[in-house]
Formats: structure tokens, sequence, C-alpha cells
């Protein structure tokens, strides 16, 4: 009888799964360990899967657009695109993509699609973060699959990516409940594009299921730059005298603006009133006191979105998807018990 994959692994003294992946040419199992399970095999009857006898899967090109409304993305002094950019690299060269980048604005987002489509892309992946507008113009006769990152489009059938932000505050509020908050305000752009109208609504929707009041006046609108933040801050701090406990924003460079804004206003963060940002980006190791944040796996968005994109464009996939991906608090020294 000829011996199982099991078998091998016992004589072998590892797993089954190791055993199948040098039976399939995969990566995984150590030097010394792949020659003696190979050995294994080929005594007992197993014919290894050869490389070379794999069929060579076909490059695609892949159209990402970035989509600028004001250019806040590149001017907000934080690595958000980056990170998604490098998940797409990463992602395109294990999926043996091409992948060209292309700028587009309301004006000419519907020539650029319609341009990219015309055999240029097998793929289109649009970043939708700076998108404040509804789906229109997203919905032109693509000949080509279409994936939409970081922008909720529930109403299309088209396949989408975003960030789990119902968890993520879930985690946030929970946190601050912990430590005694019970009036918390939101920090937030006064320009909702991409995720943002979601998030906001995730918070309120959030702090309603776990009894606590939503406080109008403590929702501040504010620029997603960080100067002109700090100067619509600054104007709030002037008119209410009362102030939440702690404070959840939108994204980092927004919540750093606020602890610069109230420490400058002599309010000391976490002792008088807490902090907490959204994405964990690079800038919230270095400013004092160190933030605290929600982590998004940005690099996952831009390297799930290629993997799914590969599959549909390869008909491996038909069905429309619409993905969130699951976050992490970070707790660093911008929250604190709160100030009785």
């Amino acid at each position: 009888m000829k011996c199982t994959i099991r078998d091998i692994a016992k004589m072998a003294g590892t797993s089954p799964s190791s055993v199948s992946l040098v039976l399939n040419n995969k990566p995984g199992v150590r030097k010394e360990m792949r020659q003696q399970i190979t050995k294994l095999l080929q005594e007992n009857g197993y014919t290894l899967r050869s490389q070379e006898n794999d069929e060579k899967q076909e490059t695609k090109r892949i159209g990402f657009i970035y989509y600028k409304s004001s250019n806040w993305i590149a001017r907000r002094k934080d690595n958000f695109l980056l990170r998604i950019l490098d998940g797409v690299e990463s992602a395109c060269q294990k999926q043996n993509c091409e992948c060209t980048m292309v700028n587009a604005n309301y004006d000419d987002l519907e020539r650029v699609l319609q341009d990219m489509t015309k055999g240029k892309v097998d793929g289109v992946i649009f970043l939708g973060t700076e998108y404040a507008h509804d789906s229109r113009k997203l919905t032109v006769n693509l000949e080509v699959p279409f994936l939409c990152i970081d922008r909720y489009f529930d109403e299309e059938d088209f396949d989408c990516i975003n960030i789990d932000n119902l968890q993520s505050h879930y985690q946030s509020i929970r946190h601050l409940m912990e430590l005694g908050h019970r009036k918390i305000g939101y920090l937030t752009s006064n320009l909702e594009s991409g995720a943002l109208q979601n998030r906001k609504e995730a918070f309120c929707s959030v702090m309603n299921k776990l009894g606590l009041k939503v406080w109008p006046e403590h929702i501040i609108y504010l620029s997603l730059l960080q100067e002109e933040a700090e100067e619509s801050l600054e104007q709030y701090l002037e008119t209410f005298q009362e102030l939440p406990t702690a404070f959840i924003a939108c994204n980092d460079v927004i919540a750093i603006a606020a602890v610069g804004m109230l420490q400058r206003a002599g309010y000391k963060v976490p002792e008088d009133i807490s902090v907490i940002g959204f994405d964990d980006s690079g800038v919230c190791e270095m400013i004092v006191p160190r933030l605290t944040t929600i982590h998004a796996d940005l690099e996952r968005m831009g390297s799930l979105a290629v993997e799914r994109l590969r599959n549909v464009i390869d008909q491996k996939a038909s069905e429309v998807l619409k993905m969130t991906i699951g976050t992490r608090l970070v707790c660093r020294e911008t929250t604190g018990p709160a100030k009785e």
C-alpha cells in the first residue's frame, strides 16, 4: 500500500502541511527538511510538481487612479498614501501585475476612466479617499473590472474595500469608557470625503448602542490640514467652556492638531482631556505625548485590492464583494482616566 502524506510526515518528523508544500513545490519549508521529505516522497512513488511545468501566469496591467479633490492626502504630512501604494506594489510583484498610477479630479474623472479601459489596462483600482461625490461619475460603461478603496458605495455593483469603522469605534469608545469617560466628542473633516462620512455615522451609532449621549456641539468639523485644523480648534475652545473629557478623531493628523492646540490652551493631555486618532501613521510616535490611535492595515488594503482584481480579471471570481478590514487599538500616551 502506498504511504499517505500523513505517513511520510510522521517518518520525516514534520507536519502533513509541510509535506504538501514540498509535493506541490511551494515555499515555506527549510532546505534540509525539504530534501528529506523529497527523498521520502520519491521513494514512495510520488511525483513532485515541477515549476517548469506550471502554466506561467500572464502579466496583467492594473490602473491605479488617485482621485484628488484638493490633494490633501499628499499635503497632510503622514504616510497614508505611501502605505496603500506599498501594499499595491507588493501584491503586484506576487500576482504578476504591472501597475500604472494616474491622477484624476472631478472634471476629468470620466475621461480618465474611459481612456484607461480602452485596451490600456485589464483592471482599475480607484482610491476614493478624497472622493466626496455620489457614484454617478464612477458608473460609466467600464469594459474592465473596477474596485474602489476607502470609499463606501453600498448601492453599486462593484467591489469595495474599506476599514471596519464600526469595529474601530467600538474599540475606541469602550477603551474610553473603561477609563471613566462618558462625555466624548468627535473631530471630523469639514469635507466628508472617502470613508469619513461612514466613520462619523459609525461613531454616532456606537455611542448610542453603548448608551452614551452624542453631543452635536462637540462634533467638530475641521480642515484635514493641520495648520487650518488648529485655527478652527482654537475658535472652538474659545466658544465652549465645558469640554468633553475625551475626543476621538477621524484621522491622526486631526488628532495631533487637537493635542497641540489643547496643550497651547493650557489643557494637559491626557490628564484633562484624552485624545484618540485613526490610522496609526508614522507621526503617532513623533509627538509628545505619543498618540493613542486605531491601527488600520492600509498595506493590506492595497494588497487585497490587487489580489481581488487579479482573480476577477482571470475570471476566478464573479460575485460583487464589499470587504472591510479589521483594526486594533494601539494604546500609547494620549488616553488616561477621566478627570473628576
